[in-house]
């Protein structure tokens, strides 16, 4: 865990190549943030692979900022528009996600689904989530595979992106498996998960291809995150998993 946090967690210089115009923020914030004003310093979160985030630092408070990444991108990727507009109509309905003070579409100066328990800020002494991160995946899709693409980290080791496998469960206040599965169906009135394995493989593979998609901006020169190359090895790693998985469906048939 020490690790992990090491690697993905706080704040710090902006990388080479992800640099933003300092002067111009600052004029857009002036008229389009409320509550902005005085000077500012820029660091930038270590973790995140797609969109560059940046922490920055105002005399009287702190502001999250997402943009795309520099370079050439794959169309309809990277779509901060939409993480905007669906973080704000969830925060109007009291869903945990941050508060969005602005989007500006001008590509010069850019302002801020992928359900998984890495991508949520958890309250420090509560079993509580403070707000769900990460929003430009979001879009319309079955619950079951929603649902699944959580659970997947059940099957994931540790040392990927935080997964559950190997690890104390009760110790960290996770229930098991089987326990929250068994939650879910009963609060969304289910008798069970007819094909679990199934909607597991596939999101394994989906998960694999997003890896894969970060190889490629690796390859272009504007991956987001300095550890991009630390989770593009892994890839091998997670195709195995989802190929076994997919293979353990096919036998109970």
């Amino acid at each position: 865990m020490d690790d992990r946090q090491r690697r993905f967690g706080g704040s710090g210089p902006v990388r080479e190549g992800q640099g933003i115009d300092v002067a111009r923020l600052r004029e857009w914030m002036r008229a389009n943030v409320s509550g902005f004003q005085g000077s500012i310093a820029i660091q930038q979160f270590k973790g995140g692979q797609s969109n560059p985030t940046y922490k920055l630092v105002t005399p009287d408070r702190s502001f999250v900022l997402r943009r795309k990444p520099p370079g050439t991108l794959l169309k309809g990727a990277h779509a901060i528009e939409r993480e905007y507009l669906v973080i704000r109509a969830l925060g109007e309905v009291g869903f945990p996600v941050a508060r969005a003070y602005g989007l500006c579409e001008d590509e010069t100066v850019i302002v801020h689904g992928d359900f998984r328990a890495d991508n949520m800020i958890w309250h420090m002494t509560e079993p509580r989530i403070l707000a769900v991160l990460d929003w430009e995946l979001s879009t319309l899709g079955h619950p079951l595979a929603d649902f699944t693409y959580h659970l997947m980290m059940y099957h994931v080791p540790q040392h990927i992106v935080g997964g559950f496998k190997g690890a104390d469960l009760a110790a960290l206040g996770i229930p098991a498996e089987a326990d929250y599965v068994a939650d879910y169906c009963r609060r969304t009135g289910r008798d069970g998960i007819v094909d679990l394995d199934f909607y597991l493989a596939f999101n394994m593979f989906r998960f694999a291809a997003i890896v894969h998609g970060i190889k490629g901006r690796m390859a272009r020169g504007n991956a987001a995150s300095a550890d991009a190359a630390t989770l593009v090895e892994t890839l091998p790693e997670l195709a195995r998993l989802a190929r076994a998985m997919a293979e353990r469906r096919i036998e109970r048939w």
